[in-house]
């Protein structure tokens, strides 16, 4: 939110240069030589202001051909303004292209939709950044958002237009949202994750007809391995009782630590991926874990598997409810079993 209100406030501090710049140079346009001189030196501090903006500053007249391009777009673009100037737009869009389908008829509709928009002032993503990859020259990728503007002229209208690269901003926010949807311990998907990513799956699944289960656990043992081993031990099997449950399920499939020792994952089944499947392949991880591990303790833990069908859509809080009740029956069998042998 915040880093939008900057890009907005930024955007309209470099429009307000760029329209200063665009009117100096409509108005040059139209005076004699002297006058244009005299025009020059008075706004040499805009037109510096222009040269020197981080931001890119494009102008392009009536006729779609580059008679403005700034130093800040020769940065985000890697191409130079001799490059540029005098270039039709259009073209130099298509060579920044990052597709292998961005053909010449691609670029003819680039040209014509211009054209036309030129003609009649009225630009797409006008006065709205619009986002988008280029492939510079050199091979890397950058993404940026651009906002353009019609002027009018004594011919018809100009193009303004301001680009700004978002790439770094772009990853900070991708790591980010990936940090604020995981659980810091054990790496797995956290509460906020799980919501999101399994209702966008079930969603998936409600249009295409398709089954969906959500699988449930918790550790049997936690507050022993706490209150007698220390919580650092605690840690340890929450860790290792998430890297046993990626190894028992799919990457699609969403793992999650739900808080404290509850862990959930939500799954598309198939023929061989059942409920008797899923919790068979769970329990086997589980005891080769205790075999192999070396841990002061073993992990035992209770699970149980809930499932609907394509005429049954229950949404995902119904599932997590149904599965943790079954996860509850198999914990409460675990213990009379367990009094029953003592």
């Amino acid at each position: 939110m915040g880093g939008g209100l900057i890009f907005a406030v930024s955007f309209s501090i470099a429009l307000g240069i760029a329209l200063i710049v665009i009117i100096i140079f409509y108005i040059l346009s139209i005076n004699k030589q002297k006058e244009m001189q005299l025009r020059i030196e008075e706004c040499a501090q805009f037109r510096s202001f222009f040269e020197n903006a981080i931001d890119g500053i494009v102008i392009v007249d009536e006729e779609g051909v580059v008679i403005e391009w700034n130093s800040g777009e020769e940065n985000i673009t890697g191409i130079s303004a001799p490059d540029a100037l005098g270039k039709k737009y259009w073209n130099i869009h298509e060579s920044l292209s990052p597709s292998e389908d961005y053909t010449s008829t691609v670029g003819e509709k680039v040209r014509d939709t211009l054209l036309i928009n030129l003609e009649e002032g009225k630009l797409s993503g006008e006065n709205q950044p619009i986002q988008y990859e280029i492939k510079r020259p050199d091979g890397s990728r950058r993404i940026v958002q651009e906002m353009v503007f019609p002027i009018q002229t004594g011919k018809g209208y100009m193009m303004g237009c301001i680009t700004r690269d978002t790439t770094t901003m772009d990853k900070v926010e991708e790591a980010l949202s990936e940090f604020v949807l995981r659980d810091e311990l054990t790496g797995l998907y956290n509460r906020r994750g799980f919501d999101i990513l399994a209702e966008h799956k079930l969603a998936q699944a409600r249009q295409s007809d398709i089954p969906t289960m959500v699988f449930y656990t918790d550790l049997d043992n936690m507050k022993w391995i706490n209150d007698t081993l220390g919580h650092n031990q605690g840690d340890n099997a929450l860790r290792d009782l998430a890297l046993i449950l990626i190894k028992t399920f799919r990457n699609m499939d969403v793992v999650a630590r739900m808080g404290g020792d509850e862990f959930a994952v939500f799954m598309i089944p198939s023929a061989k991926f059942t409920p008797d499947v899923v919790k068979k392949r769970f329990n086997e991880n589980l005891e080769y874990h205790n075999r192999s591990a070396n841990r002061e303790y073993n992990l035992a833990a209770s699970c149980g598997v809930s499932m609907n069908d394509e005429k049954n859509s229950r949404d995902i809080s119904l599932l997590i409810q149904q599965a943790d009740e079954l996860m509850l029956s198999d914990k409460r069998a675990k213990k009379t079993h367990k009094e029953r042998k003592s």
